[in-house]
């Protein structure tokens, strides 16, 4: 069944999660991050037989942004409860070369670990908090609306 209202509403969602997202990102990390990351996270709608959903993507290694990782030296890390996932281990010495970082940042992150900087809970916390009930709720009930317009026009026959 197809419900352009509240797809809609779902994309207008998944938008307002990517710009909080990025605004916490920002807020986060150093002048020197490329922004790669932040251009990276795109939401899609998602449907099966009877829901209807957003599916998130963005660049692997935001997981580990999000969560922090423990370095090879540094077994202990400091995992937060505001990130979505549990903190993660490094377990080589050095970070794959396909990272694209030059090889002593690579070691020495792989060493020290990463601590977390949660941004996925809170960005979409936030659009909840502000815009997304209200939205959800709209595309809801046209969508409601929709579908009750369909069965009545295709069980409900007039004839003059």
């Amino acid at each position: 069944m197809k419900l352009p209202k509240l797809t809609e509403g779902l994309l207008r969602m998944g938008d307002l999660i990517k710009q909080n997202m990025v605004v916490t990102l920002n807020k986060q990390l150093s002048d020197k991050s490329t922004g790669a990351l932040a251009r990276s996270i795109q939401y899609e709608v998602v449907q099966n037989d009877s829901s209807f959903g957003l599916q998130r993507s963005m660049l692997t290694y935001g997981n580990y942004v999000d969560s922090g990782v423990k370095g090879t030296e540094n077994k202990k890390g400091i995992p937060s409860d505001k990130s979505l996932f549990p903190i993660g281990q490094f377990t080589h010495k050095v970070i794959n070369q396909s990272s694209g970082l030059p090889f002593p940042v690579r070691m020495t992150i792989a060493r020290d670990g990463l601590k977390p900087k949660p941004f996925i809970v809170s960005s979409i916390d936030s659009t909840m908090e502000q815009q997304g009930k209200e939205i959800l709720g709209e595309a809801s009930a046209k969508s409601a609306q929709e579908i009750v317009k369909e069965n009545l026009e295709a069980t409900v026959k007039v004839e003059a």
